[in-house]
């Protein structure tokens, strides 16, 4: 019967943790982003828009060849240094709201944040 049990907690600890979110794990066979983790690549970021609760860390993380410096529209909540390539950068924002933002050096590439309770 003991056996039984364990097996029982077995089962239900791995369906726990394959439903748990992999922080800061890409899946490259699946092309998988963790939902606080922001890709730049390909000129675009992606997921295009984020939303994310309140007290999660979001993470850019760079993928292209090419340095990235971000900020929002309203220069304060996301103001990044360059982000080299294949590096990341992680930071917080503490307010609920949306926020839009930018590649400085490439103005068309944008996003949006979207911090929810």
């Amino acid at each position: 019967m003991k056996f039984f049990y364990f097996l029982l907690l077995c089962f239900a600890g791995g369906i726990f943790v394959s439903c748990t979110k992999t922080n800061g794990v890409y899946d490259t066979t699946n092309g998988v982003v963790p939902a606080d983790d922001i890709q730049i690549r390909d000129d675009q970021f992606f997921p295009g828009i984020d939303s994310v609760a309140l007290g999660a860390s979001i993470r850019f993380v760079n993928v292209t060849g090419v340095s990235h410096t971000l900020i929002s529209d309203d220069a304060v909540s996301i103001n990044t240094p360059a982000i080299l390539p294949a590096s990341t950068y992680t930071f917080k924002i503490n307010t609920i709201g949306t926020f839009r933002y930018h590649c400085i050096e490439h103005p068309a590439i944008s996003g949006i944040i979207i911090m929810r309770p």
